[in-house]
């Protein structure tokens, strides 16, 4: 048996809180959150990986009860494509809020980076003007 990591023990302690909530067994509570009691018991003995999409909808169970909602660090991370480990804890948001702030976030750099080639292309038309003005040769002051 594999050893089980952060994440295992978080999505075990998180399916035991749901099955509580529902009062269910953890067979009854797979359909509930919508995903396979293969997957479910997989995911919980650390057997197979949780997928993103187990996470959201383990979430979203989570939500619906009104249960903690958290998932995503609210710090953005070095690497703006880099994924991020789903399971949180305390300072965390849902991961729709964490999705929208990293989108806003990458427009912003997108918006930023059009904005420097612009002004690069501006210069360089300056540069052109200069030295057509002084017969072929730029002037460098």
């Amino acid at each position: 048996m594999q050893q089980k990591n952060t994440s295992n023990s978080d999505f075990l302690e998180r399916t035991d809180k749901l099955s509580n909530e529902y009062g269910c067994s953890l067979r009854e509570l797979a359909p509930k959150i919508g995903v396979s009691e293969a997957t479910l018991f997989g995911a919980r003995s650390g057997k197979i990986p949780i997928s993103l999409k187990t996470w959201s909808k383990l979430e979203h169970a989570e939500e619906s009860l009104g249960l903690n909602k958290a998932v995503y660090p609210v710090e953005p991370t070095q690497n703006p494509l880099q994924v991020v480990e789903p399971p949180g804890s305390y300072g965390c948001q849902s991961k729709g809020r964490y999705l929208e702030q990293r989108v806003s976030d990458l427009e912003s750099k997108y918006v930023e980076i059009l904005e420097m080639f612009s002004e690069l292309r501006n210069g360089q038309k300056k540069i052109l003007r200069a030295s057509e003005k002084n017969g072929g040769t730029a002037d460098e002051h």
